[in-house]
């Protein structure tokens, strides 16, 4: 395992909270990408399905770490429902 997934595992609560159902029944691993902002970091949800990297916007906050960063957007997607609104759901709740 990359240093990468492992940081997203870890700022996820574990591997399988980063797992999405698609609509078609696929099971994919979801990301989120980090980039710097004024106030922060932004997120974007981000996973690949059918050779397609498919990108959700989650939000911005407001922090210098990027670990604590991630762990604040994961909370985030989570809390806002945002994958429930496209049909798709966590594979544990």
């Amino acid at each position: 395992m990359s240093d990468a997934a492992a940081l997203q595992d870890f700022a996820a609560d574990g591997r399988e909270f980063r797992k999405l159902r698609l609509k078609n029944g696929d099971v994919v691993t979801a990301s989120i990408y980090l980039r710097e902002a004024p106030e922060g970091y932004a997120g974007t949800l981000r996973f690949k399905t059918s050779g397609l990297t498919i990108q959700l916007p989650v939000g911005s906050v407001a922090s210098k770490s990027r670990v604590v960063a991630l762990k604040l957007l994961w909370k985030l997607v989570r809390e806002q429902k945002k994958v429930e609104e496209k049909g798709w759901q966590w594979v544990t709740a």
